[in-house]
Order: structure tokens, then C-alpha cells, then sequence
């Protein structure tokens, strides 16, 4: 994920109040959920520019992107554009702001499997005095495939930087919150209370605007598996403590930490191995075969090419299932 917050601007009079806000609770929040986060604030041209190219590579690496964006943004001559905080009075939109379909470009190179952004731009224009070459609000450029792009307001409009809770725009706010309250629902279902929420507490003068491309549903999180009363923060410090463990060799410890999780869906393919080798070898718990398979399988079907390699030694010798010197071969 790329996230980013603009609220300080050299002009002085286009100062927001919420987007640093805004980007640091969705990086807590995407980071609880699993994602390996980018965080911008504040942030020129050339810093912008250079974060999106950043992010594009990075990008490469993964089945989901997403792109969080918070500040100024306006269109021009049908295009949109990020507004950086390094925009002046004689600033222009096309030559001194970032084009929101750059981040969609980088998206579509990327080729991976689900691209997601949220756009909670759209406050009052700080250039909008230029009429001739200014519109309000945002145009909508063309999105990546299997994509899903929201806008904290449809085009043309402007967006609210006043959520109840006194910290957020008004569409971020409600976004974490329904982040924070149902994140095993479908992306869909989340944007559809989301969306509810902030046109009843704008008096539908703010309507989000979804433009859905996605090819099937999205879940942030697997299944309908109830959410630990433990933060997500700390369900990672403690995987993180049971990986640690397990490399010092602390079998018992190791296993403590990571078995405890092993139904979270923060629980990664390595944390299976690991825990199927400690079933495996008997190693911080009673030495259990198929207790070791089902990790391992577990592990393989998240592509652990160890935990493969693994399945292939226990089918080949027999260990908790009949000797199968096909299924060995299919493993190896």
C-alpha cells in the first residue's frame, strides 16, 4: 500500500487539518490487516513522483495493491491531479501537480491480481481562483483492471475534512471505522456502510463515488473468523516472538507464541512450516505426524516451497498417512 497525507501546503491558505491524520490511521489500520505499507506526509512534487515510481516497482511483489491519497486535488481539461505541498499562488494544476492516473498506470504495469484505491481529495480547490484551467472536484480518469476506486465524494464536488470523531475528513473517518468494526466483510458491503454513514451525516450533501471494476469480491481478511479482543499490533509482536524463538532454537517458546495463532489470518506460510517441523521433530511439542501434514499442507497452499519439500519426505516415508511415492514426487 501507498499511503499519503497532504495538510501542509506553501501556500499558506490551502493549510488542511486532518490529512496527516488521516494517513496515520490508515497505515495503523492497513498494517493491522496485513499490508506492507509506504506512508508519504507533506510530500513535493519530486517526492510525490518519486513514490509512486517506488511504489510501482514494489508493487510487482505482491497479488494487491493499494493507493490511499488525502489532501487538495482538482481536474483540469478532464484529468485529475494530486495537489503536492509544494504548490504556489502561481502554481498550475498540469505542470506542478502529480496526475492521479500515473498511480493507476503503475497499477495496471503491475499486472497483479487486485488494485484498490481511495481517493479523499477533493477539498476546496486552493488554485480554483484560476477558473479557466480549474474545476472542482475530481474527474475520473481511467481505472486499472480488476480494480475498485473510490472517491470520498463524486466528481465536481467537494469533500468534508470534519469526521465526528474530530481527527479525520469525513470519509476517511468513517472508512477506518468500518475497517476497524467488520473487516471480514466483503469490500462491497464495507463501501456500501461506509458510503451510508457519510451521506447521513452530511445530510447527502457528500456522496461517495465507487467505480467498480473488481472481478469477484475482496476480503481484508479471511472468512468470518471473530476478531481477537488483542490488537493486531499484538498478534504481530507475538508471531514476531515465536519466529525469534524458533530461530534461537527455543523450541517451547516458539511454539507458545505460534500455535496460539496458528487460526489468525495474520498466521503467515513460514509460521506453518515452522510449526509443522516442531510436530515433525517433536521439537516444544509431542511429536504428532499428522498434526506436521496439516501444517505443512496448510503452509504449501500459501506456497511454501519448504513446507512442499517437506510433505514430500513425510509421503515418501509414510510418516502419518500411507506411504505414497506419487504424491512424494508431486511434492519434490
Amino acid at each position: 500500500a501507498l499511503v499519503v497525507g497532504n495538510k501542509e501546503y506553501v501556500a499558506a491558505h490551502a493549510s488542511l487539518i486532518n490529512p496527516v491524520n488521516d494517513a496515520d490511521d490508515m497505515t495503523k489500520i492497513l498494517k493491522q490487516l496485513g499490508f506492507v505499507v509506504m506512508t508519504y506526509q507533506n510530500v513535493s512534487k519530486k517526492d510525490f513522483m518519486q513514490a509512486i515510481d517506488e511504489f510501482g516497482v514494489q508493487l510487482k511483489n505482491y497479488d494487491v495493491g493499494l493507493f490511499y491519497y488525502s489532501g487538495h486535488g482538482g481536474q483540469s481539461k478532464g484529468e485529475s491531479y494530486l495537489i503536492p505541498s509544494d504548490i504556489n499562488l502561481n502554481s498550475s494544476l498540469e505542470y506542478d501537480c502529480v496526475e492521479l492516473g500515473r498511480v493507476f498506470q503503475k497499477m495496471e504495469e503491475a499486472s497483479n491480481k487486485v488494485n484498490i484505491a481511495f481517493i479523499d481529495a477533493c477539498r476546496t480547490n486552493p488554485l480554483e481562483r484560476k477558473k479557466a484551467m480549474v474545476g472542482q472536484g475530481l474527474a475520473i480518469p481511467n481505472n486499472p483492471s480488476g480494480s475498485m476506486v473510490v472517491y470520498a465524494t463524486r466528481a465536481g464536488s467537494p469533500a468534508r475534512d470534519d469526521h465526528p470523531n474530530g481527527r479525520n475528513g469525513l470519509f476517511t473517518g468513517e472508512l477506518i471505522e468500518q475497517l476497524t468494526k467488520n473487516p471480514t466483510l466483503g469490500l462491497r458491503d464495507i463501501l456500501d456502510n461506509t458510503s451510508s454513514k457519510v451521506e447521513e451525516l452530511s445530510a447527502k450533501k457528500q456522496q461517495p463515488g465507487r467505480y467498480d471494476e473488481l472481478k469477484g469480491n475482496f476480503f481484508f481478511l479471511k472468512g468470518n473468523k471473530i476478531i481477537p479482543t488483542e490488537t493486531y499490533d499484538d498478534v504481530n509482536a507475538n508471531i514476531l516472538e515465536g519466529e525469534n524463538a524458533f530461530e534461537r532454537k527455543m523450541f517451547e517458546d516458539a511454539f507458545r507464541f505460534l500455535n496460539k495463532y496458528r487460526d489468525h489470518a495474520l498466521f503467515k506460510a513460514d509460521n506453518f512450516t515452522q510449526l509443522g517441523f516442531m510436530y515433525d521433530m517433536g521439537y516444544g511439542a509431542k511429536q504428532d505426524f499428522s498434526e506436521a501434514i496439516k501444517c505443512y499442507q496448510k503452509a504449501a497452499n500459501l506456497g511454501s516451497a519448504l513446507a512442499e519439500y517437506n510433505l514430500g519426505i513425510m509421503y515418501e516415508k509414510g510418516l502419518g498417512t500411507n506411504q505414497d511415492l506419487k504424491m512424494a514426487a508431486e511434492f519434490y
